[in-house]
């Protein structure tokens, strides 16, 4: 039936059923993404996106959370520096699970830099140490050691002994 509807339509529908869940004291957010994208509801996505990725990715639903975290990673320039790092850093680690290395590479570079500039050397040394594995299986060899040694250096410079054990 869906198929047989005007473009326009179908998204005037999502749109209800957006405002619809958005009521609820607790919508799932699985289901209030799929219908955020069909409506091209931006902010809705923004707000819903990463969280929805976070529980699927929990649920073990990995293309699931790839699925929710596309769906933000274009309006991603929207939120503020650290949110953003987090979602291309998510993304990073989803496209990982999707055995798709070289674009969890650019997106884990991406978050490393965002990171870098916030200051907050834990999350920059753990995302290093997630783009280090990436490059790794990528097949650069030379660039996972070369960015896994960078997170150790970060990581020690900022005595946080329980994060440097992941790194090492």
């Amino acid at each position: 039936i869906e198929s047989s509807l005007p473009v326009t339509r179908v998204r005037l529908l999502n749109q209800a059923v957006v405002a619809a869940l958005r009521a609820q004291d607790r919508p799932e957010r699985a289901r209030l993404m799929h219908h955020a994208v069909a409506a091209g509801d931006v902010d809705t996505v923004l707000a819903v996106g990463p969280q929805a990725a976070h529980e699927a990715a929990r649920a073990g639903a990995h293309r699931q959370a790839l699925a929710h975290l596309e769906a933000v990673v274009p309006y991603a320039a929207r939120l503020a520096p650290a949110e953003q790092a987090a979602v291309l850093d998510d993304y990073g680690w989803e496209l990982y699970n999707a055995a798709r290395f070289r674009e969890a590479v650019r997106a884990g570079s991406a978050a490393g830099e965002l990171y870098a500039g916030l200051g907050g050397p834990v999350a920059l040394g753990l995302c290093l140490v997630r783009v280090s594995r990436h490059w790794f299986m990528a097949g650069e060899t030379g660039a996972a050691e070369d960015c896994a040694e960078r997170a150790v250096r970060i990581l020690e410079a900022a005595g946080d002994e329980a994060t440097l054990a992941q790194a090492t």
